[in-house]
């Protein structure tokens, strides 16, 4: 009985150590290989190359004999089966992404990007009518309304109206005007109006010596009312407070205007 138990006891730590190692040497690191052949697979913190096969590192990648066959030859070729140990302290260790380098966006907002967003190396930028406002705009001098709505903002000043080579007298005998506030304005046409108070005031029909139909903007370029005066004769616009007196009209046989004279001023209530 005693004979029996001692063949036993070797026999069971002969199959135990051959199982453990198995294990041992079937270890390697958690990984892949794939697309890090011959080099450091950065994601994983292994290697996959023939220097990963060496005793003194053995820190290949788990897949490294099915995603790189060549190199998982040369090193069982050149090292023998891999067996683990310490992982070396020298080797790398693995880094986050380094954040890319920052340069200017090269998306330019066009109409066909109006209202979207685009990601580039800064972060995301807009061309939306807020990205002003917010400082995201994909490019510093996108304009959303020239460029999405097709509205041009200018800034340039109403034209200044050309006078008659010689002078004329200022009406103001018998007109309801103040004795400031009003302008006196000649030669008007649509391309010359006359400017007052954020309004502009053009003439854009009219008949020779005897009435111009008179169009009020304001500075928006939207047309805010429309009259019809005589020669000589006055009229308010109860639209935009204004009072307009026409002095003469020249124009020619079609209606074309030739030229307005007129006083523009804020309309007053006689008593």
């Amino acid at each position: 009985m005693k004979r029996h138990l001692f063949i036993l006891i070797p026999t069971t730590i002969t199959i135990f150590l051959v199982f453990l190692l198995s294990s041992v040497i079937a270890t390697h690191k958690p990984g892949s290989c794939v697309g890090y052949c011959g080099q450091y697979a950065v994601k994983s913190n292994c290697y996959c190359d023939v220097a990963s096969f060496n005793p003194a590192n053995n820190d290949h990648c788990q897949d490294i004999a099915t995603a790189c066959s060549t190199i998982y030859a040369q090193g069982i070729a050149q090292y023998g089966t891999p067996y683990p140990q310490p992982y070396p302290q020298s080797y790398p260790t693995a880094t986050t992404t380094p954040t890319p380098i920052s340069k200017p966006s090269e998306i330019v907002c066009t109409k066909d990007k109006c209202d979207k967003s685009f990601s580039t190396t800064e972060g995301t930028c807009w061309c939306d009518s807020a990205c002003k406002g917010i400082g995201d705009c994909c490019n510093k001098d996108f304009d959303y309304q020239s460029v999405c709505k097709g509205i041009t903002t200018s800034t340039t000043p109403a034209p200044t109206p050309t006078p008659y080579p010689y002078p004329k007298p200022t009406p103001v005998t018998g007109l309801t005007f103040p004795t400031a506030g009003y302008t006196v304005a000649y030669n008007i046409t649509s391309s010359n109006p006359a400017g007052y108070n954020n309004f502009n005031i053009y003439a854009t029909l009219a008949s020779n010596d005897a009435w111009a139909k008179i169009v009020i903007q304001d500075n928006t370029g939207a047309t805010v009312d429309t009259l019809v005066i005589n020669e000589k004769d006055t009229k308010s616009s109860f639209n935009t407070g204004l009072q307009i007196h026409v002095i003469d009209v020249s124009a020619l046989p079609d209606g074309t205007v030739k030229g307005v004279d007129l006083v523009v001023g804020i309309a007053v209530c006689k008593a």
